[in-house]
């Protein structure tokens, strides 16, 4: 068990402090698609490695190891197709998400028309509309929109890194406090 939480608050901080430097170096350099595309592909890279080793660490269930190594072949090879070609998964993505702000926008019209929500129907119409705007921007001109989905993504690399720092910093916490010498007693 020890062993497990000493390799898993390490995983953490790394994949923390990754996202951390990869979100501020897409802040710094936001009009850069494509070097965001590489950023992304490097770091789904590392971070289908650390599935791997989740998957391949003692005392995990086989149920947790499946689905720990079923993750990591996907970031990897979302990685190594990120890596290969930036420009068209750039460019897929934007389009991808694009398509999601339409319907998304479609379906809160409907449950703004209809009052399906507690919400004052004004507010639901408009982020609908927006959302529908947006996905046509976006879906119509994907290369010009990857700025702002850049940022966008910058800012959630930047949450991400913190969250998953502070997460690492817990289970380190939570390893040393379980630590007992050979005789059974806690160790300082």
């Amino acid at each position: 068990m020890n062993n497990l939480l000493d390799l898993t608050w390490k995983i953490a901080v790394t994949r923390g402090v990754l996202g951390i430097i990869f979100g501020l170096i897409l802040a710094v350099w936001p009009t850069t698609a494509l070097v965001f595309v590489l950023l992304w592909g490097i770091f789904v890279l590392l971070d289908g490695l650390g599935w791997f080793v989740t998957g391949f660490s003692k005392g995990q269930s086989p149920g947790n190891r499946l689905t720990a190594i079923a993750l990591g072949v996907l970031a990897v090879a979302a990685a190594i197709f990120a890596i290969s070609r930036p420009g068209m998964t750039a460019a897929a993505l934007i389009i991808v998400v694009g398509i999601w702000l339409i319907i998304r926008g479609v379906v809160g019209a409907a449950i703004g028309i209809t009052g399906a929500t507690g919400a004052p129907r004004g507010l639901v119409l408009l982020g609908a509309v927006l959302d529908i705007l947006l996905g046509v921007l976006f879906f119509l001109n994907p290369y010009g929109s990857a700025t702002v989905i850049v940022v966008l993504i910058a800012i959630t690399m930047l949450i991400w890194g913190v969250v998953f720092l502070t997460l690492g910093f817990l289970l380190r916490k939570g390893a040393k406090a379980l630590r007992v010498d050979p005789r059974g007693f806690p160790q300082p």
